[in-house]
């Protein structure tokens, strides 16, 4: 699944820096109802997350690995309610600079329930998109940004994920 959003106020390094401070997002959306954060590296936190999804709750603890050169966020779920859940966020500068950025996330995830995948994956994917759309848009307000266009896809796979 994709989400991608354009971030209109905010220079992409400003958009980054909010996107990686994991342990704000609480503040920034009601989606997110809590998230603890362990520095392992300079560069890697274990976080762990507790996410309002329509009417459900999903808690799941992940690895994140910071690229802040390549404006990136890696993260591969370690314990949790899903099989499978991994990614990536990253941050895209517009053409020439400026105060424009776009935004993404792209995500593969198993429920590990082979029997009724077809059926419940796309409703979770869904779920999940919605709350990446509203930490998106707090994300944007907290560097100083407005999120102006919003895709979603549902689908295989990212390449690179695998």
């Amino acid at each position: 699944m994709t989400v991608a959003a354009v971030v209109d106020g905010a220079p992409a390094t400003r958009l980054y820096e909010a996107l990686a401070d994991l342990a704000r997002y609480p503040e920034l959306t009601e989606a997110v109802l809590s998230v603890t954060v362990e520095r392992l590296a300079p560069d890697s936190v274990r976080s762990s997350w507790t996410v309002r999804l329509r009417r459900g709750i999903m808690r799941w603890t992940e690895w994140d690995t910071f690229d802040r050169r390549a404006l990136t966020i890696d993260f591969e779920q370690v314990a949790g309610d899903l099989d499978v859940f991994r990614g990536r966020w990253s941050v895209l500068a517009s053409e020439g600079g400026g105060r424009q950025a776009r935004i993404s996330f792209e995500a593969a995830l198993d429920l590990g329930m082979p029997t009724v995948a077809t059926i419940l994956e796309p409703i979770a994917a869904r779920a999940l998109g919605e709350a990446v759309a509203l930490i998106m848009g707090g994300v944007a307000a907290a560097a100083g940004g407005t999120v102006t266009d919003r895709r979603a896809r549902d689908g295989p796979e990212p390449a690179g994920l695998g």
